[in-house]
């Protein structure tokens, strides 16, 4: 072997020599040939199916939203407030809906009440899903004035008495105070009493005016 005059070159000398002497096996070994490419077995393709997922029924979705409970509110234009109408469905009609704000305002009659949405009116037999209301809306509300003709129309369809003719201890004449005691008279003022103020209001207000008049 030549002298190295570095550390480098007597790496480089140290590997040619190897490279240069014959490499012998022991009797126990054994080669091991690698497969040739060409004789790799070859997996057949399986194809993938994918499960599609059936669509959701919108119908199945619109019902279930049906059942959920909501609220509007319900905002007075004379005079002006403004409250909270809770539990609604959609298949509420707008007549149930006065229904409920007569409940929770005895002082606004159903007969007396017109509701409005982007000033349109609606109509009692429209459900609140036909109207397409969405919880929280707002629905304005308009009491319209009480029948004032047909409710003095309805307390008596005898001709009107002369005037400043009074016999009667109420200071009318005789024959209107013949019709104080007929059942008739008290059922047209309790039917237009009550399409004011409502039955329970009506009843207490009916029988101050039986106990003013028989004191």
């Amino acid at each position: 072997m030549q002298s190295a005059q570095t550390e480098l070159d007597f790496i480089n000398l140290y590997l040619e020599s190897l490279s240069s002497k014959s490499v012998r096996y022991g009797d126990d070994y054994m080669s091991r040939t690698l497969p040739s490419p060409l004789r790799i077995k070859r997996v057949p393709h399986q194809p993938t199916f994918i499960e599609e997922k059936a669509p959701t029924s919108n119908t199945a979705n619109h019902a279930a939203a049906n059942d959920d409970k909501f609220q509007v509110i319900i905002k007075l234009l004379k005079p002006s407030s403004q409250f909270t109408i809770g539990g609604l469905s959609l298949s509420d009609t707008v007549h149930q809906l006065k229904a409920r704000i007569y409940q929770q305002q005895s002082s606004l009659a159903v007969n007396r009440q017109r509701l409005l949405l982007k000033g349109k009116v609606l109509a009692d037999q429209k459900t609140l899903a036909e109207l397409s209301i969405q919880p929280d809306a707002v629905i304005h509300l308009m009491v319209t004035a009480a029948p004032a003709a047909a409710t003095s129309s309805s307390f008596s369809t005898s001709p009107a008495s002369p005037p400043n003719v009074a016999t009667g201890r109420f200071g009318i004449s005789a024959q209107a105070e013949q019709k104080l005691s007929s059942p008739e008279f008290w059922s047209a003022v309790e039917k237009a009493i009550m399409d004011q103020i409502g039955e329970s209001d009506a009843q207490i207000l009916l029988g101050k005016m039986r106990a003013s008049l028989n004191a």
